[in-house]
């Protein structure tokens, strides 16, 4: 009736308190709360793992292999876990606090600034 896919409405469910607690009025707004932006990235807000990070990057591991790496030796615990772009903005955006200095003299391709796979210095007219 809602048309949506029932997968959809059972995640919903359940990270909203589960059948038996589940309101809508305030799953809405914990929805809202949970999109707000900007948020902090997740190496600024876990500084162990910030740490684990950057000392990964000293030898000359790649953000793919650190995060790979994580995901082996922290299986389902998503919080000790970080993804290969959320190391890449870290330190091409040091500003958020999430990166060592100099950590980024550590990967392997030299660039100033990261762009995005589907970014094109091309437009189409």
């Amino acid at each position: 009736m809602l048309g949506r896919s029932p997968s959809t409405i059972s995640r919903e469910v359940l990270r909203n308190g589960g059948p038996e607690r589940y309101r809508a009025t305030s799953s809405e707004q914990a929805a809202w709360d949970r999109a707000l932006r900007p948020k902090r990235c997740k190496l600024a807000c876990r500084p162990a793992l910030a740490r684990t990070v950057s000392a990964k990057l000293r030898r000359n591991w790649s953000p793919e292999q650190i995060a790979g790496w994580l995901k082996r030796i922290w299986p389902g615990e998503p919080h000790n876990q970080v993804s290969h772009e959320t190391i890449y903005r870290s330190l091409f955006i040091q500003t958020r606090g999430g990166a060592e200095e100099g950590a980024a003299d550590h990967l392997r391709a030299r660039r100033t600034i990261r762009r995005s796979r589907h970014a094109s210095l091309k437009r189409r007219l």
